[in-house]
């Protein structure tokens, strides 16, 4: 699934799946176009059943409070909160971010973190999932959403035959 641009509102759904593979890719180009706040504030979040415990940020991506640095966090080895901050991203400029978990050859899964071209982050999964009744939220009910535009969002679930 690949969605033009777009600013996010809270609580707006933009996808939902009866089942989510552990084995995903999920890509955006964000614009920061804004201030910051003094709390976090929500871009995405993929929510499993009943958006609570391990399903609960599958991922999730936020900018940190006071900043327009990337909280990114996920299911990942048991925590449903693993979480990694990127650098401040510049404002008014696009920059791409990927969140994946992938399958590797050796038959365990990494999940990862790039920015711009770089990876920032990996770690190699050894408790994944597949997740029920999966929901994107561009943005999350109850959280403000971020000031930035979106653009290029590719979700895909590389274990299902659907995009």
């Amino acid at each position: 699934m690949t969605l033009d641009e777009m600013i996010p509102e809270r609580n707006t759904i933009v996808l939902t799946r009866r089942k989510w593979s552990p084995e995903w890719t999920i890509s955006v180009d964000i614009k920061p176009v804004g201030r910051s706040y003094p709390y976090f504030t929500n871009i995405l979040q993929m929510t499993g059943y009943k958006n609570n415990g391990y399903s609960k940020r599958i991922p999730l991506v936020s900018f940190r409070p006071n900043s327009r640095a990337l909280h990114i966090s996920s299911a990942v080895n048991g925590k449903g909160n693993h979480s990694f901050n990127t650098r401040p991203l510049p404002l008014k400029q696009w920059s791409n971010l990927k969140v994946s978990q992938r399958l590797l050859k050796n038959g365990v899964y990494q999940y990862g973190i790039t920015l711009d071209g770089v990876v920032l982050h990996t770690i190699i999964n050894h408790k994944v999932r597949t997740f029920q009744n999966v929901k994107l939220y561009i943005s999350k009910p109850g959280k403000e959403p971020a000031h930035v535009r979106l653009k290029n969002i590719k979700v895909i679930d590389h274990g299902n035959d659907y995009e």
